[in-house]
C-alpha cells in the first residue's frame, strides 16, 4: 500500500497570532493609515490656550472661600484671631472688635455689660462697671440699712454692730438669759462677753462667738 503526501496550513500553537504559509510566500506587517488615534485625559492643573491675538490665557485656578474664624482679615470684618476668637474676648466669634454695650462681658476687662440695659441707676451696670450695689460695703441711703460687703449673709458683724443679711437688711439677733448667776466681778465687758458665748455654746446656738452680754 502507498501514501500520497498532502499539504496543511492552521495556526502553530508554540507562536500566538503568527499563520504558517507555504513556501515562497511572505506575510506582512499590518499597515496603520490616517492620523494617530488621540486621548484626552483631565488634570488639576492649569491650562494654558492661545488665542489669535498671539497671547495665551490660563484658566482652572481655584480659591479657597474666606470665613470669620480663619486667622485673615477679611473684608467686613473688624478683627480675626482665629481659634482665638471668643465671646468673651478682644475679638468676638462674630469677628467683631469687644466693646462696652456689646452686651458682652470682655473678661479682665469689663465687669459687666447689659447690652442697651446699661445705666447707673441702683444695681446696673455703669459704664461695663457694677454700678452702687447691695454688696459693695457702702450703704446706700434709702436702699440699704446696712452693707458689710463680703460679710453679708455670713451671719458675722463687725465691732458691736450685727450681721447683714446678704439682701442688705439686718439680721435679727436672738436675745437669751443664762441659767447662771453672775457677780458684778465678769472682767468686764469682755468677760461678760465670753461668758455669753461659753453659755452659748453650751446649748448649741448657731453663731455662738457673736454672742455678746
Amino acid at each position: 500500500m502507498s501514501f500520497g503526501a498532502c499539504g496543511c496550513t492552521g495556526e502553530d500553537p508554540g507562536a500566538p497570532g503568527t499563520t504558517a504559509s507555504e513556501p515562497g510566500t511572505s506575510t506582512a506587517a499590518p499597515v496603520t493609515t490616517g492620523a494617530p488615534e488621540l486621548t484626552s485625559s483631565t488634570s488639576d492643573a492649569p491650562t494654558t490656550t492661545a488665542d489669535p491675538s498671539g497671547t495665551s490665557t490660563t484658566t482652572g485656578t481655584t480659591s479657597v472661600e474666606s470665613y470669620c474664624g480663619d486667622g485673615v482679615l477679611d473684608a467686613g470684618e473688624a478683627c480675626d484671631d482665629g481659634p482665638a476668637n471668643a465671646d468673651d474676648g478682644a475679638c468676638t466669634h462674630q469677628c467683631a472688635a469687644a466693646a462696652c454695650g456689646d452686651g458682652l462681658v470682655w473678661a479682665g476687662v469689663e465687669a459687666c455689660d447689659l447690652g442697651d440695659g446699661n445705666s447707673s441707676e441702683y444695681g446696673g451696670c455703669d459704664s461695663c462697671r457694677l454700678a452702687a450695689h447691695c454688696g459693695d460695703g457702702i450703704v446706700d441711703e434709702g436702699l440699704e440699712v446696712c452693707d458689710m460687703g463680703n460679710l453679708n449673709g455670713t451671719g458675722l458683724g463687725t465691732g458691736q454692730k450685727p450681721p447683714c443679711r446678704a439682701t442688705c437688711t439686718w439680721q435679727g439677733r436672738l436675745v437669751f438669759v443664762t441659767s447662771q448667776a453672775y457677780t458684778g466681778a465678769l472682767g468686764g465687758l469682755d468677760g461678760a462677753d465670753i461668758r455669753c458665748r461659753d453659755r452659748a455654746k453650751a446649748v448649741g446656738l448657731d453663731n455662738a462667738n457673736t454672742f455678746r452680754a
